[in-house]
């Protein structure tokens, strides 16, 4: 599973056909020296890639991690709701890279969503998050959160107390887990959820 910048531009090339730099640099419609940056920054401009690969219906799995797309067989299984709330699956999610956007401050990191209890976020996705510091959490807000377990969880936190020293939040959808949270002290790293990677699912 490869995701560094320059296996990145050449796999674009060679799904868009194309054999110059010149030539990538026009339809990602950037300068050559940025793309020249990009390689020995070992860093991409998240938005112009994903923007190309959408306009050129390209596979983003072979794109970002060198895989092909396989089309699997659903698993049509009579799991029944109640089974399936009984187990208490975590929302938990996977790391897979992180990249910081050119000319920005903005760090932007990939997860593979593999449970989910929040409406908006789909099990088997990549979604994109955008790191902030622990002191701007807030209420009502779509995070991706690493505790210092190193156990990430994707949810909206709700806010419990605030006072001038602490802020102490709960999970807003994942009932199970009923422990208040310190950003300060329970949290490793937190994201803010921006979305789903279009037309991309992971098995």
């Amino acid at each position: 599973m490869s995701q560094n910048a320059i296996q990145i531009i050449n796999r674009l090339k060679e799904e868009l056909s194309i054999k110059t730099d010149k030539n990538l640099c026009q339809l990602l419609d950037i300068k050559p020296n940025t793309l020249s940056t990009w390689k020995k920054r070992e860093t991409l401009d998240f938005n112009k890639v994903i923007a190309l690969c959408k306009d050129k219906n390209l596979d983003l799995n072979y794109i970002f991690f060198e895989e092909r797309d396989k089309t699997s067989e659903v698993n049509h299984s009579n799991t029944t709701a109640d089974q399936v709330s009984s187990s208490a699956i975590k929302p938990e999610a996977k790391l897979f890279d992180e990249f910081k956007l050119v000319n920005t401050n903005r760090n932007i990191a990939l997860f593979q969503t593999k449970h989910s209890y929040h409406p908006i976020v789909k099990e088997n996705t990549i979604v994109i998050g955008q790191k902030i510091r622990k002191n701007q959490t807030t209420d009502g807000v779509l995070y991706i959160i690493e505790f210092e377990t190193e156990e990430i969880i994707i949810d909206e936190l709700q806010k419990v107390t605030t006072n001038k020293t602490t802020q102490e939040f709960k999970l807003k959808n994942f009932h199970p887990f009923n422990h208040t949270i310190e950003p300060k002290n329970n949290i490793k790293h937190i994201w803010q959820y921006i979305g789903a990677v279009p037309n991309l699912t992971v098995e």
